[in-house]
């Protein structure tokens, strides 16, 4: 009875693995949230690096995790997910433990760059797998789980740290170099036991990076949603440093209306994703896409004029919601263009749009500083709907291109 509950559910139904995955995510996000948003202060309190030092060692792993992904992606393609994600998980468990026995600077900038690049390939060709084994009509529902499981991860991690008292402490990250090495482990003889390796057939080719390039450049489809990605990771990927930045100079409490509201956004979050996520899976990605961006604008329309809690939580709970919907909408059109063999080079590729959480906080902070929260905030609100414009012209190439196919079939038959 309660097995065809489940399955009848919006949880069920799913491959073994794919579970596999969604319960590894919340795990592994635990353990990375104990430890490595604290590895700025671990390294003041055990080193004597200067803050600009630790702060470019830090930098160092999502800079390299902007370009990383790609690569990833693209070579599971030819050898296989089951091995790019292992080792990737592998890697990460082996620059924690780095993390805990060394001071010395240059190892310090190896291992961030190693746990940024295995991150950056872990991240896509996670995801792909998880495609690979979800039909196409139920893709929308993976990526919402998947992202629902993150943060569920990431509310948890920081506070059972805390709790624990070991947040800042080198404790934690031998805990997630633990977990990031015991996971792998189970997940490939899962993956075995289900002959996963089979179910994704790999190109059988040898992996040639510039042909792959070549071929991922040239499509105009994947191009615009890549721009229009990279300005939505504009308004919300870096919300929170912007934000606090606005709260810290304009409020004599900001730092804890700030801290409140981050709170308010993963709690909306966890109790909103899913009845939103059945809602919105019934209606067209770009669809989910544009009105996520509508809500990002309205959200940020709020910021900006808010002066008070009242105000500030209902423009949090707007644009979280828009948040909701515009990040597995994006997915499902990026799933929607790949062709056959390429899903990891294409999910890989989406990483590019990183460079928005560098130009985010980089921009608007020159326009806070400039003008005040209200300009930047509506700043922002813009970006998000010039985004709406990427996404739609990527989608009318698309089906334009569909259009052309399907006419070349019918000559040619």
């Amino acid at each position: 009875m309660f097995l065809q509950r489940f399955k009848s559910s919006y949880f069920g139904g799913f491959h073994p693995v794919v579970y596999t995955l969604l319960i590894g995510t919340i795990i592994t996000t635990i353990a990375r949230s104990m430890s490595f948003p604290f590895l700025a202060i671990y390294l003041t309190q055990n080193t004597e690096l200067s803050p600009g030092v630790i702060g470019s060692i830090i930098g160092l792993g999502p800079l390299a995790g902007t370009f990383g992904g790609f690569i990833g992606g693209a070579l599971s393609d030819f050898v296989g997910r089951k091995k790019v994600v292992v080792f990737a998980l592998l890697g990460i468990s082996l620059s924690f433990v780095g993390f805990t026995y060394t001071t010395t600077p240059w190892l310090l900038a190896v291992l961030s760059v190693t746990n940024g690049l295995s991150g950056s390939f872990f991240a896509p060709v996670s995801k792909a797998l998880m495609a690979d084994l979800t039909e196409e009509s139920r893709r929308m529902r993976i990526f919402s789980l998947r992202y629902w499981t993150v943060n569920i991860g990431f509310v948890m991690g920081p506070m059972l740290g805390a709790l624990a008292g070991l947040s800042g402490s080198s404790q934690t990250f031998l805990i997630a170099a633990i977990v990031y090495f015991v996971y792998p482990l189970f997940l490939l003889m899962l993956m075995r036991r289900f002959k996963v390796g089979e179910i994704t057939q790999t190109r059988g080719e040898s992996f040639k990076l510039k042909e792959v390039l070549k071929v991922v450049v040239q499509d105009r489809v994947l191009r615009w949603f890549v721009l229009g990605g990279t300005l939505g990771i504009m308004v919300h990927g870096q919300m929170s440093v912007t934000l606090g930045q606005h709260l810290e100079r304009e409020f004599t409490n900001g730092i804890l209306m700030f801290s409140t509201l981050l709170s308010i956004n993963a709690f909306v979050v966890i109790v909103c994703q899913i009845p939103l996520a059945k809602w919105i899976e019934k209606r067209t990605p770009l669809f989910g896409v544009v009105l996520g961006a509508l809500l990002f604008a309205l959200g940020d329309l709020g910021f900006a004029f808010s002066t008070g809690w009242v105000l500030f939580i209902m423009s949090m709970v707007i644009f979280t919601i828009g948040e909701i919907f515009i990040i597995p909408s994006e997915y499902v059109l990026l799933d929607r263009i790949t062709p056959e063999g390429m899903r990891g080079t294409y999910y890989g590729t989406q990483t590019f749009t990183e460079l928005g959480n560098f130009m985010g906080p980089w921009i608007g902070g020159m326009v806070l500083g400039s003008f005040g929260g209200s300009i930047m905030f509506i700043m922002f609100g813009s970006i998000a709907l010039v985004s709406t414009l990427f996404f739609w012209r990527g989608q009318s190439v698309y089906a334009k291109r569909e259009r052309q196919r399907a006419v070349s079939s019918v000559s040619s038959a």
